[in-house]
């Protein structure tokens, strides 16, 4: 795909479909390079489509992929603390924020809180008891303020149907499985 020209809706979710299949199979240096190439992806579209728009924080971060990868210090991409005891899974951490939004999505779309448990509980192979613990203790884990943010984007956005709602969450849950998993 020529990296210049425009992109539209259907070639981008095409594109995005060979870079999940090396999210979920390749190396280390498969899946850096498939970062750099959805970061770029996500440059064009916004590029093609939004008049205007302004892709610096993304050219950034793709400058920053960049040094890292000839085996500089980046400038942009760091640690912001230092931790202490046990060093955090941030794959664990996204998939606590998964579970315990999609309980919230339907929850906020027809399921009562039970229910909703019961619904991801079975989308994510584990007991019900443990989605309530995992949401439980989501604020006592030390989520960092990404995994916050995207926590309430997530139970923040509005869906049509009950339908859209769980397809969204089998679209949010599905992918962190699938990277816990290997």
């Amino acid at each position: 795909m020529n990296s210049d020209a425009s992109i539209n809706d259907e070639e981008l979710r095409e594109e995005f479909e060979k870079i999940s299949e090396v999210f979920s199979n390749g190396s280390p240096e498969e899946r850096f390079e498939a970062t750099s190439s959805m970061l770029r992806l996500i440059s064009r579209y916004l590029a093609s489509n939004i008049k205007e728009v302004d892709v610096f924080p993304i050219t950034s971060v793709l400058s920053d992929l960049a040094t890292i990868e000839i085996g500089r210090e980046p400038s942009f991409i760091k640690t912001h603390q230092e931790v202490k005891g046990k060093n955090p899974d941030p794959r664990m951490h996204m998939y606590y924020t998964c579970i315990s939004a999609a309980v919230i999505i339907l929850s906020k779309h027809g399921y009562d809180i039970g229910k909703a448990e019961e619904y991801v509980a079975n989308l994510a192979s584990l007991k019900k008891s443990q989605v309530h613990q995992i949401r439980s203790d989501l604020g006592s884990r030390g989520t960092s303020s990404q995994f916050k943010q995207y926590y309430v984007e997530q139970i923040n956005l509005e869906f049509q149907t009950t339908d859209d709602a769980e397809k969204h969450i089998t679209a949010l849950i599905t992918p962190i499985l699938q990277i816990l998993n290997k």
